[in-house]
């Protein structure tokens, strides 16, 4: 088995390194918009280097996307976009 050199990051550290809430990084993983994952037991854990290669391939597109995913407090899945129209 071959050691392991990189450390494992929990869903709050990805959330805090991307200055977003640990909410809306669920709802990204809801929709297939978040960095892989592994869950162990009940915890999300993330390779530093799956989360450096889904945000080094995000282009303005994607970026946009993911950035109007908000965690639904009254069931809305988008924030409007700049047209008033949901995702």
């Amino acid at each position: 088995m071959t050691e392991r050199t990189e450390r494992l990051r929990t869903a709050q550290d990805v959330a805090d390194d991307l200055t977003i809430s640990g909410g809306t990084l669920y709802q990204w993983r809801r929709h297939g918009l978040d960095p892989r994952a592994r869950r162990v037991g009940r915890d999300l854990h993330y390779e530093e280097r799956e989360v450096r290669d889904w945000f080094t391939a995000l282009d303005d597109g994607s970026a946009r996307t993911v950035s109007r995913i908000v965690p639904a407090r009254d069931g809305a899945r988008f924030r409007p976009g700049p047209s008033g129209r949901s995702g």
